[in-house]
């Protein structure tokens, strides 16, 4: 299979690896249909880590599950599925109180695994054809039949989805975040979306000190 293979600080290559495979009757495989490049991939990308060259990148990932393990009762082949950053097994201490992100059976240097990170366990990424999943009744999320046709996540598409249906009189304004052109966006479409007043730039600020100090 093409994957994106880490080679070392500024050095990443699409190349022909071996096909990720089913090694344990609870894991997954999945036709990567949906990958993204996250912000702290660059992390990685820079030199920041300890990432060991020859690790398959991505932890933002969508696809069509294409076999799965005798273990597994859930998730079926053909399904769409949506797959968490993290991985984690559902049963430890940790995954059993909600705190999933630390689980303490998936990696064996520190609580909490995850795909094509540096530290948390040898798990490839998806930034390849195929991923494989462990655990995947508990780590694969089942989507829709029409997921196949989404298009690469964008800083749109999340941030409307968030307004659509919002009454400005009975939920009150939107607080849009994030960098200036994206802010500006939100602004607009929560205007058009007739969830109206959003908050300008030094307002937000305000706010967001002001909701600081209250959870605080």
């Amino acid at each position: 299979m093409k994957a994106l293979v880490y080679n070392g600080a500024r050095d990443v290559v699409v190349k022909d690896v071996p096909d990720a495979r089913i090694e344990r009757p609870t894991d997954v495989l999945v036709h990567v249909t949906t990958t993204n490049i996250c912000g702290s991939d660059l992390h990685m990308y820079e030199g920041r880590t300890d990432l060991v060259p020859g690790r398959v990148l991505g932890h933002e990932n969508l696809g069509e599950v294409v076999e799965v393990g005798s273990a597994v009762d859930r998730i079926k082949v053909g399904d769409m599925v949506c797959i968490p950053f993290n991985i984690s097994c559902g049963h430890c201490k940790n995954c059993e109180t909600g705190l999933t992100a630390f689980c303490l059976t998936l990696n064996p240097d520190a609580a909490g695994a995850a795909y094509g990170f540096a530290g948390m366990g040898p798990y490839d990424g998806g930034q390849a054809e195929l991923l494989r999943v462990p655990y995947g009744d508990f780590n694969c999320l089942r989507r829709h039949r029409r997921s196949r046709h989404l298009p690469a996540p964008g800083p749109r598409r999340p941030r409307r989805d968030g307004q659509e249906g919002r009454d400005p009189l009975r939920h009150g304004p939107v607080l849009v975040q994030g960098p200036e052109d994206r802010h500006r966006s939100g602004q607009r479409q929560s205007l058009q979306s007739a969830a109206a007043q959003p908050y300008p730039r030094r307002s937000r600020h305000a706010v967001v000190r002001r909701l600081t100090r209250v959870a605080a």
